[in-house]
């Protein structure tokens, strides 16, 4: 499977590679903190290899039974019945594949649900040893197999913090992965079961996480915080949220 690896910031500032924005290849010291990028051997301190989506994705369409398989929510779209048992039923989902969707009305664009944690891969309490994994799943497969092992994608894991604490910051790595969705979309997939080329369309629709992976994706957590309040998009202090948690916690 192809990636790329980069080289990171060990305070996890930024990461060390050049976009349409700005250029950090070539930098032998961090532009924030000043941490060197190499140790005395020339070897980077800390590096990240990202897992690219767009092969796997276009294998998934390449091949008829599973392009067939990605288009078929779209079969129960205009279904009357409100009951919803599976995310293909909710009028979100619905509404992202109508013609004023991100789709225009094209069933095989892509959904994705990101998925990230600190776990432990030790399987022990005894080791103080936790690594952040990022991963996707496609919501357009059946719900019977969309959260299987086989079909979950790993983008990149962040790199382990060996005394058991979470990384400082998700955002140098969570960049890479959205510049590379944006620019899969619009690109030329080809389909193998209408044996045809169509413009591809692919978007994050959910996120799965605990706490600590809510404040570090929306960037909510101390005093370096972009928004006062995780459940709504006011920035600052949210007057009826911030009341409600602080009589939360009080309770508890």
């Amino acid at each position: 499977m192809p990636y790329i690896s980069y080289d990171f910031c060990i305070n996890e500032c930024v990461v060390f590679r050049k976009t349409s924005q700005y250029d950090h290849s070539k930098l032998k010291e961090c532009p924030i903190c000043g941490e060197n990028r190499f140790n005395t051997s020339r070897i980077a301190k800390q590096t990240f290899s990202d897992y690219r989506l767009g092969p796997r994705l276009k294998r998934m369409f390449a091949i008829s039974g599973i392009s067939q398989c990605l288009q078929a929510h779209a079969i129960f779209t205009n279904d009357p019945d409100i009951t919803m048992y599976n995310v293909h039923d909710s009028p979100l989902w619905k509404k992202a594949f109508t013609e004023d969707g991100f789709s225009k009305g094209d069933p095989r664009g892509i959904l994705f649900q990101l998925c990230t944690d600190g776990v432990n891969p030790f399987n022990s309490n005894k080791v103080n040893y936790s690594m952040w994994p990022i991963m996707f799943s496609v919501l357009n497969l059946p719900k019977q197999v969309r959260n299987t092992y086989q079909n979950m994608m790993l983008v990149g894991i962040v790199p382990a913090q060996v005394e058991g604490k979470e990384p400082k910051s998700l955002d140098p790595y969570l960049e890479i992965v959205v510049d590379e969705l944006l620019d899969l979309s619009e690109a030329t997939f080809y389909d193998g079961y209408w044996r045809a080329e169509f413009t591809f369309k692919i978007d994050i629709f959910n996120c799965v996480l605990d706490y600590p992976g809510l404040t570090h994706i929306l960037s909510a957590p101390g005093p370096n915080a972009l928004q006062g309040c995780m459940w709504c998009e006011k920035r600052g202090t949210c007057t009826t949220c911030t009341y409600n948690m602080v009589h939360f916690y009080i309770n508890v």
